[in-house]
């Protein structure tokens, strides 16, 4: 073999070595964040139910909480139950999503936030197809009542 064959042979063996390099450390790098993420949604699912998890506010099938994590702080997750996606947001800015989160986390989130806080949930109005929680409303336009969406049983 002449010295040119040898040296693109050599050239193309050592692309080959870096590129794996590369992906193997893309890996790596993509691998903490995914348990960095499940870490802090794990977290959160613990919280549900507690005092660290407030209901805000629903529009439709968009939730809105205030949570307070030791690891992010007081953070407001969004919730997209009709996606079953949900993003934590600080001072407006979107800090985390859950697009390498694993799905059956962000199932278990949907679902425990269903089971406690149903009540919030189903205590909405309809106004012109729009789904809003009461309290919402209430707070928007202070001179509107509405019925009560549970009424109280007098025994």
């Amino acid at each position: 073999m002449d010295m040119i064959t040898i040296f693109f042979s050599g050239f193309l063996l050592g692309c080959v070595c870096l590129m794996g390099a590369i992906k193997f450390i893309e890996y790596l790098q993509l691998r903490k964040l995914k348990d960095e993420q499940n870490s802090i949604y794990n977290e959160i699912v613990n919280l549900i139910g507690t005092s660290s998890v407030k209901f805000l506010s629903r529009y439709n099938d968009t939730l809105t909480f205030r949570v307070v994590t030791t690891s992010k702080g007081k953070v407001d997750m969004i919730v997209f139950l009709d996606k079953k996606d949900l993003g934590l947001f600080s001072k407006g800015d979107c800090i985390l999503s859950t697009e390498y989160t694993d799905k059956e986390i962000i199932d278990s989130i949907c679902q425990k936030l269903e089971e406690s806080y149903d009540r919030d949930l189903k205590d909405c109005v309809n106004i012109m197809g729009n789904i809003v929680d009461r309290k919402t409303m209430t707070r928007i336009n202070p001179n509107i009542t509405f019925p009560p969406a549970f009424p109280e049983v007098v025994e």
